[in-house]
């Protein structure tokens, strides 16, 4: 990463960042094409969890080309101000690799669509409440490739610093 002060890299920062995010958004290959979906998800031990209608275009495309890449952000605020320099957004992000396993033993979808739901309700534990419908489903698990995985935040410090320098700029672009 170009800008080291943006750059998140202790692990307990990253997770954090996972564990507080709502979407991931997940990108794989349609030919030769990039196409990316956002999508609920859950996360144990360096692998999401994400559930999917057993038919359809994420499912067609994964069976092709197993390769995902994530991004989660959380945190995200738009500054606004009247002067463009000072405007800016603020967001912690992580993104990485990793490979979208179906899952088919009965036992791990269940764990699977437990993770899932215990991230948006902490403590579900219902499992009957899935009987019937985990036939009806199917659960992903991407196993994230930890070696690729980096993190960014972006802090508009500078929209209260530097106002000189930006305004002599602005000067000189006038002239």
């Amino acid at each position: 990463m170009r800008r080291q002060d943006k750059q998140l890299s202790d692990p307990n920062q990253i997770k954090r960042v996972i564990q507080n995010g709502t979407v991931v958004h997940i990108a794989m290959m349609d030919g030769d094409k990039p196409y990316q979906i956002p999508l609920n998800y859950g996360y144990q031990d360096n692998s999401f969890y994400i559930h999917s209608a057993r038919k359809g275009k994420k499912i067609e495309l994964l069976r092709k080309n197993n390769l995902v890449h994530f991004q989660i952000e959380t945190g995200v605020e738009v500054k606004n101000t009247d002067q463009a320099y000072r405007c800016g957004t603020n967001y912690d992000c992580v993104m990485g690799y990793g490979r979208a396993i179906i899952v088919d033993d009965p036992r791990e979808k269940m764990l699977g669509a437990n993770i899932l739901m215990n991230h948006y309700r902490k403590g579900w534990g219902h499992k009957h409440q899935y009987k019937g419908c985990l036939t009806e489903i199917f659960i992903i698990r991407i196993d994230i490739d930890t070696d690729t995985v980096t993190g960014k935040k972006s802090e508009n410090r500078h929209m209260d610093v530097d106002v000189e320098r930006y305004e002599k700029r602005e000067q000189r672009l006038k002239s």
